[in-house]
């Protein structure tokens, strides 16, 4: 997954992009590029929502406590006969153990991916995604935070680090 920095930046190059509402999502195995995109660079994304995706070969422990700061939206059909529903509800249940800002919607009746439409087809999947821009929160759930003075002629840049809101 070498590819994924290069890419991105390539991309920033190219277009105009906030580096703070960087969203990622797909279907299927596109879902499943999201997990495991999302666990590998963390400090990217500002929100995720995997459809169908499967979590059968992430170490979910693990990932869940990576990602538990970007908020997700987790969409599945209730009759998926190629990727259980359960992956996606294991996968929300160790999110929200993890005090993660996780929905899981399950639509009832549906395959695999045959509901995307619903999905991408509506304005509120990207409506959502707006809502939400990306902090700097890191692996341990600590939180980096920037920015910089002017005191009089002096310019400065400070720097510091907190956990669950403490400095």
């Amino acid at each position: 997954d070498e590819w994924f920095p290069p890419f991105l930046e390539e991309l920033k190059s190219k277009y105009r992009i906030d580096p703070g509402r960087i969203y990622l999502t797909g279907v299927s195995l596109g879902g499943e590029g999201v997990w495991d995109l999302a666990a590998k660079y963390p400090e990217t994304f500002a929100a995720i929502a995997p459809v169908c995706g499967p979590t059968s070969r992430l170490n979910i422990p693990v990932n869940t406590r990576r990602i538990r700061h970007i908020p997700a939206w987790i969409f599945h059909g209730a009759m998926d006969k190629v990727v259980s529903v359960e992956e996606s509800e294991t996968m929300a249940a160790f999110l929200k153990e993890n005090g993660a800002d996780v929905t899981l919607e399950v639509f009832p009746g549906a395959g695999h991916s045959p509901f995307s439409q619903e999905v991408y087809g509506e304005q509120f999947l990207y409506e959502w995604f707006l809502t939400h821009k990306q902090t700097r929160f890191y692996e341990n759930g600590q939180k980096r935070c920037e920015g910089s003075f002017m005191d009089g002629k002096k310019e400065g840049k400070w720097l510091y680090w907190y956990e669950n809101g403490a400095k």
